[in-house]
């Protein structure tokens, strides 16, 4: 009798320990489709104000000066938004995880320009994941962003 309750015990121990684990990976993986759902959305926030040529005051007064090209409303399009996991980032304490955006414009640019538009969009996409995940703007232009569990990093837009 008694080593039928060990049994019993043994296996309740390891279906909680089997729940703990999957709930833990369900958790994180909700996690980073919410944070894919920002970045979309924090993509499409800059391309909308790339249509409109609607910039904040330093980038207009920047812009004025520097690149006049990017004053007049050109249609940025965001083909698709890849993720690649980079591994256990041990500075900051959770998953690595690379946010790479495929854009498209409708109009010739030089490399300068495409870059500036392309900060703007990695800019917006970290900036939307803050603010998703209430994490704020810890380093400067949100460079890194963070949720609970990852930090998102940003190369450069490819441009196709």
């Amino acid at each position: 009798m008694s080593s039928v309750i060990i049994e019993y015990s043994f296996i309740a121990v390891v279906l909680l320990i089997f729940s703990y684990s999957l709930f833990s990976v369900v958790q994180r993986e909700h996690e980073l489709s919410v944070a894919l759902c920002a970045a979309r959305s924090g993509a499409n926030l800059a391309t909308t104000m790339n249509n409109y040529a609607v910039y904040p005051t330093i980038s207009f007064d920047n812009y004025t000066e520097f690149k006049p090209e990017l004053l007049s409303p050109s249609a940025t399009k965001i083909i698709k938004i890849e993720y690649k996991f980079k591994g256990y980032n041990e500075r900051y304490k959770k998953f690595e995880i690379e946010l790479q955006v495929y854009a498209h414009v409708n109009r010739l640019f030089n490399n300068h320009s495409l870059r500036s538009l392309g900060d703007r969009i990695n800019y917006n996409v970290r900036k939307s994941i803050c603010e998703v995940f209430g994490t704020g703007d810890k380093y400067e232009y949100y460079d890194p962003a963070f949720s609970q569990n990852f930090v998102f990093i940003t190369p450069e837009v490819k441009w196709v």
